[in-house]
């Protein structure tokens, strides 16, 4: 493994590129599985004291920190494809590495970002009440940008390369089953919707997909003293009708009311995404199952 003053001497990349699969599995041995709330710790920066990147990881089964991967390296790409001046200010962190193991775990390497997320510019309430604007005006266009990524002609609901969606409509913020096309996750959605009363409303999807990042939690926005804006956590970021988004912004975040107010967005379904999410929370994980 490398030694600091090693790590010290290599670029990022060179120090991801030079870590062994063994060695990198025995970095997270060295971690704490937990913090002292309880919460299931998923990844980490190393060198602690001096951090040179970020590791995170998980079983693909339980945390589909493979699809997660694949989804991040694709916003990553396709933001670079962006022309400069249209993605100026906004970043996303680079992955430099991601290693699978005959288990089922997928270890992820990636950009340490100095800076600061949204957590600990909220830190200071004072200081926020002025620089809020700013802040929140990042954040938007970061999301417009993710919004308007071409996607893939052969994509279908759910994460890069295939998956399930995952997104806060969703019981544990996970569907339960992959859709094959948005028809077929209209149709389980409006099983659910009418499971109880057969007179209940029900949803008219978009038919094209976006690219959604759902997941508007304040630590996943950090800030550089460059007065760059990254977005680094793409669990919860899919191909869906732009609904999702609509629903997205419906989240007790910072940043939730501010994008609610100035995205244009579909309306006309959130009132059954809403009554549908109640429904999710309250019944067994495989409710309108089987199709």
């Amino acid at each position: 493994m490398a030694k600091p003053n090693q790590i010290n001497r290599k670029s990022p990349r060179d120090v991801a590129e030079s870590f062994t699969k063994a060695e990198v599995t025995a970095t997270v041995d060295q971690h704490p599985g937990g913090d002292a709330r309880g919460w299931r710790i998923t990844g980490f920066v190393h060198p602690t004291d001096n951090p040179v990147f970020k590791i995170k990881y998980g079983n693909n089964a339980a945390s589909f920190t493979d699809s997660q991967a694949r989804t991040h390296h694709f916003a990553y790409d396709s933001l670079r494809k962006v022309p400069q001046q249209g993605r100026q200010g906004t970043r996303i962190s680079e992955i430099y590495r991601v290693i699978q193991t005959a288990d089922n775990w997928t270890y992820t390497i990636m950009e340490y970002i100095r800076g600061k997320t949204l957590v600990k510019a909220m830190e200071d309430g004072e200081t926020f009440k002025n620089t809020h604007l700013y802040y929140h005006g990042s954040i938007e266009r970061a999301v417009k940008l993710l919004l308007a990524f071409p996607v893939p002609e052969d994509a279908t609901p759910g994460s890069y390369g295939g998956g399930i969606i995952r997104q806060p409509l969703f019981k544990d913020y996970r569907a339960m089953i992959q859709y094959d096309s948005i028809g077929m996750l209209e149709k389980h959605l409006n099983k659910v919707s009418t499971i109880i009363n057969k007179a209940a409303s029900t949803v008219t999807f978009e038919r094209d997909l976006h690219f959604v990042f759902s997941d508007l939690y304040e630590g996943n926005f950090k800030f550089t003293d460059d007065g760059d804006t990254y977005s680094i956590d793409f669990e919860q970021s899919n191909f869906v009708p732009l609904s999702f988004m609509t629903y997205a912004t419906m989240q007790a975040r910072q940043v939730a009311c501010p994008l609610r107010r100035k995205l244009d967005l579909p309306q006309e379904n959130l009132p059954v995404m809403k009554h549908m999410c109640g429904l999710f929370v309250m019944s067994w994980t495989k409710i309108g199952l089987p199709l």
